[in-house]
């Protein structure tokens, strides 16, 4: 429950370049810092469109590998792309669209988020395709590194009455009192405004909560399983409210 996890969408048509990607992310799999899916982890048996949407709805990163053929497809244009900025206005999940051949990339929604590689270059378009595949790698890590600052410690952590105590601040002692949707809602704001890594921490936060309840409303989490994960984000809260001093 605590890697967070990476939906890729992209074109059959740009199979090869889900395949570079995923050599890309290999590393950070292999260290168990991400956990990603795409459609390609359908099995047999499997209900495909059912299937995905799951998927679609449990991600806190959707990564789209846009190009023409991308933007052609009526189903990721009509259901992933809706869904994914459906998902980050309600502040649980981050859209990284990754430009992987020349389009008309202004013209989709998505268009607004920050594209790799930088300067929405399309990696066709590198020189060297290497690089432009490692530039994208670091545009990712970063957003991992942000998630893994604001993480709940592993260390021995306060009591919540001691961290009412010694901060006392009106978040906190929300928190304290299991306040945890009103305190990440305003989290979700405050950092929105104040800091890009901390509110990408805190939507990674927010789509692990939402997907512990689902879990939970579905009988995939015990009672136990739920309340340490809701534990675990709560702790990870405390670490942001500290991070941005309120008080």
């Amino acid at each position: 429950m605590s890697k967070p996890k990476l939906f890729v969408s992209y074109s059959r048509k740009d199979v090869k370049y889900l395949e570079k990607f995923k050599v890309q992310i290999a590393a950070l799999k292999r260290k168990g810092i991400i956990e990603d899916w795409n459609d390609q982890e359908i099995i047999g048996g499997d209900v495909w469109e059912n299937t995905l949407k799951h998927q679609l709805e449990i991600a806190d990163i959707i990564v789209f590998l846009v190009s023409a053929d991308f933007i052609a497809s009526d189903y990721i244009y009509d259901v992933e792309i809706k869904k994914a900025i459906e998902r980050h206005r309600k502040g649980e999940v981050i859209v990284v669209p990754i430009i992987i051949r020349p389009c008309d990339f202004a013209s989709l929604e998505i268009s607004k988020f920050q594209a790799l590689p930088k300067n929405a270059q399309s990696i066709f378009k590198w020189v060297d395709e290497d690089e432009a595949w490692l530039d994208v790698l670091l545009g990712i890590k970063k957003i991992f590194e942000g998630f893994k600052k604001n993480a709940p410690n592993t260390k021995k952590t306060e009591s919540k009455a001691e961290t009412v105590t010694n901060g006392s601040g009106s978040l906190k002692m929300k928190l304290a009192a299991g306040n945890l949707e009103e305190v990440n809602h305003q989290l979700l704001q405050i950092t929105k405004a104040k800091d890009k890594d901390l509110h990408n921490s805190m939507i990674m936060q927010s789509s692990k909560y939402n997907r512990s309840k689902k879990e939970y409303t579905n009988d995939l989490l015990t009672v136990d399983q739920f309340k340490r994960s809701t534990a675990q984000i709560e702790n990870a809260l405390l670490a942001v409210v500290d991070e941005l001093d309120l008080e």
